[in-house]
């Protein structure tokens, strides 16, 4: 059985349990279940897919990361949340700052990606 720690956790716990009782369950707490199970996948921390339009010095630049969830688009260099504003998905950008590397001559926000 899953442990109930995190939103992971408590998702997993829920999808079991819905598993293990769906044929005796009334059909409004199925739909209750899976409202509940898809509200606790946007606390689940994913990475933005990022994409780029443009050249400098030779290289893609990435200015553009995408909502893993909904699919809306925002820019690198204004639009850093910790949510999606259009769906509330939980945004993890460690993975892509690790990817990061300085511009020669950049400020503090002109990087690239080792993609």
């Amino acid at each position: 059985m899953a442990e109930i720690n995190d939103a992971l956790g408590a998702k997993e716990y829920l999808t079991e349990m819905r598993k293990k009782f769906d044929k005796t369950m009334a059909p409004e707490m199925k739909a209750a279940m899976k409202e509940a199970i898809n509200a606790l996948d946007l606390e689940i921390p994913a990475m933005p897919d990022i994409e780029g339009d443009g050249y400098a010095d030779g290289h893609l630049v990435y200015d553009t990361w995408i909502c893993p969830n909904c699919g809306t688009k925002y820019e690198i260099k204004y639009d850093e949340y910790k949510h999606c504003p259009e769906c509330g998905q939980v945004i993890d950008w460690t993975k892509l700052y690790e990817q990061m590397v300085a511009v020669p001559g950049g400020g503090d926000w002109e990087m690239q990606f080792r993609i």
